[in-house]
């Protein structure tokens, strides 16, 4: 994937940087002409502009001295804020804002966005002092995949376990150790191993092994949609980013790759959008029925997705609901704005307690903690008014796991903008 000759190859600094001006173009366009609504103004599409050029003075810095996290953040920010930005001025819908409607103007937007502008100095400024002095290439030199049915038969298994919860345990709670196991053997962490073992061993791979190793990854995404992941290709690509960033240092393409993957992009974001609803509508029914995860029912679902399914184009109902799943800027700005009531639950001794209560105890619980993402639901779902504080113990009644974000976490946790040194500390 790296050569050592020009031309013929482009980075992904650079695919980066030509997505930023874009949405740079777009974000000066709505500072002019576009209209405000009831989450962004002028003082957004501005704030909006200057994320944009900080996100491009980062890349160009990094074009001089590599470094893949610096890519990885500027990845994010480029396409789950700056982006998202743009997309509340064309639908201003957003289900994590009506969580504490009333809280979320575009002022509140605008500090948010503030807040995270000078984090990300302090991120730059971090990786930027502890240079990513690593070798960028992992040299393989004659290393040969001697390993490869083991790791065929860890993630054949970890495929089967993972989606035969339903099945293996009727009452749709796991066992106490198999949960503590999937913490850290997750399908997700196992992908990712199985990515690294394929780029690393690639030339050293029978034909057969490669086959079978690329087929269980792409049925794990495929199994992942038909339970309802609304996030499995792009979770898979990521994926695949990072591994290339983790073994290369950085990611080039061949021209004639990029060339083709812009051809067919409009191609592929229509059929991530039709996967889109098909899981969408996956979960919603799943919701409804709480039922586990299982293979057939999730066959059945997948079937009468594709029949249910209007494919008239609708922006408000197809794109609004895409946008608002990108949207981690929507997260950071609900917890930020409504630090006060977060606090309550987003809170060192919760952590402590959570710590103790999923992993530390297999078999039983100390405080009936549950996972911080598992908490939030309940300040902000009404089936939860009637309990006060959140218990583990309720958690499946009406399964929620939300996102937190890095800026929002940190931000309630050690008290706004004393928070800001330990994003240098995190980079």
């Amino acid at each position: 994937m790296i050569s050592e000759k020009r031309g013929r190859f482009i980075d992904l600094n650079t695919i980066l940087i030509v997505f930023n001006l874009i949405i740079l173009i777009l974000s000066t366009y709505a500072y002019f002409f576009s209209s405000e609504n009831e989450y962004v103004n002028q003082q957004t599409f501005f704030l909006g502009i200057v994320v944009c050029m900080q996100t491009h003075f980062a890349l160009f810095l990094e074009r001089r001295s590599r470094d893949p996290f610096v890519i990885i953040l500027t990845y994010i920010i480029i396409f789950y804020y700056s982006m998202r930005i743009l997309t509340l001025t064309l639908y201003p819908f957003s289900v994590t804002f009506l969580r504490f409607p009333s809280s979320i103007t575009p002022q509140s937007l605008n500090y948010t966005v503030l807040f995270i502008i000078i984090a990300n100095f302090f991120l730059y400024a971090g990786f930027s002092a502890k240079k990513f002095k690593a070798n960028k290439v992992i040299d393989v030199g004659n290393w040969k995949a001697s390993s490869t049915n083991r790791v065929i038969f860890i993630l054949t298994l970890v495929i089967f376990i993972s989606y035969s919860k339903a099945t293996l345990f009727s009452s749709g709670i796991l066992s106490r150790p198999f949960l503590v196991l999937s913490i850290f053997i997750s399908q997700s962490i196992i992908i990712m191993m199985v990515i690294v073992y394929i780029y690393i061993y690639k030339q050293s791979l029978s034909q057969r092994s490669y086959i079978i190793l690329v087929g269980l990854v792409m049925a794990e995404m495929m199994l992942h949609m038909m339970i309802g992941s609304r996030g499995a290709i792009l979770g898979l690509i990521q994926s695949i980013i990072i591994v290339n960033l983790i073994i290369y240092g950085c990611m080039k393409f061949r021209t004639w790759q990029v060339g083709f993957g812009l051809a067919v992009l409009p191609f592929i974001l229509a059929l991530m959008s039709l996967l889109f609803l098909m899981s969408t509508y996956i979960r919603s029914q799943q919701d409804k029925d709480h039922q586990g995860i299982n293979i057939s029912r999730a066959i059945q679902l997948s079937a009468d997705a594709i029949s249910s399914i209007n494919y008239s184009f609708n922006g408000m109902l197809l794109l609004a609901p895409l946008f608002d799943r990108l949207g981690y800027l929507d997260y950071n700005v609900d917890i930020i704005t409504n630090q006060k009531t977060y606090s309550s639950v987003v809170n060192l001794p919760a952590y402590g307690k959570s710590l103790i209560d999923n992993i530390f105890t297999p078999g039983f619980d100390v405080f009936d903690q549950p996972r911080i993402s598992f908490t939030l639901q309940f300040l902000y779902n009404p089936y939860f008014s009637d309990t006060g504080v959140p218990l583990k113990s309720r958690v499946m009644e009406n399964y929620q796991s939300d996102q937190l974000g890095l800026y929002s976490e940190l931000y309630v946790l050690f008290g706004g903008y004393f928070s800001l040194p330990l994003f240098f500390i995190v980079a």
